[in-house]
């Protein structure tokens, strides 16, 4: 298996493609201590995805389990951008304005959680509208040559 291009190769137990891929997921849960937050949140999600623009990013999502638990989620095409955005000051700003909402006072601290993941394996069902990871990943082979 070479750069973004996918092989008969599967994915142990799957009938997912491997790849060799940079393109990255981030998923960041957030834990509201108020339902009035969450609406807080989703408006301040959209303001920063709007003022935010960086190259590399391939989409950003806002998903909600509960009233009371929301998360983002991000497809990077590489770690850099993933840092290029990281620096943007309206996302310090954001995440610095979210810590009173996500305080637990019982536990004496915030509950947030980020974790990123390296995409390996791509199935044969990428319905996404916008996202076209399969292009994303032989564009970023190309670069690399």
């Amino acid at each position: 298996m070479q750069g973004g291009k996918t092989t008969s190769a599967r994915a142990p137990g799957t009938c997912y493609d491997c790849v060799k891929s940079e393109v990255s997921c981030v998923l960041t849960r957030f834990r509201l201590r108020s339902i009035i937050s969450l609406p807080l949140f989703y408006l301040a999600f959209h303001r920063v995805r709007r003022h935010a623009t960086v190259p590399g990013l391939i989409k950003a999502a806002f998903l909600i389990e509960s009233p009371r638990i929301c998360y983002t989620l991000s497809l990077w095409a590489d770690d850099q951008a993933i840092m290029r955005f990281s620096e943007r000051a309206i996302h310090v700003a954001t995440a610095n304005w979210s810590l009173a909402h996500l305080y637990r006072r019982d536990l004496q601290r915030v509950e947030l959680w980020s974790t990123q993941w390296r995409l390996h394996a791509l199935s044969n069902n990428l319905n996404w509208d916008e996202v076209d990871l399969r292009a994303v990943i032989a564009e970023a082979d190309l670069l690399r040559k």
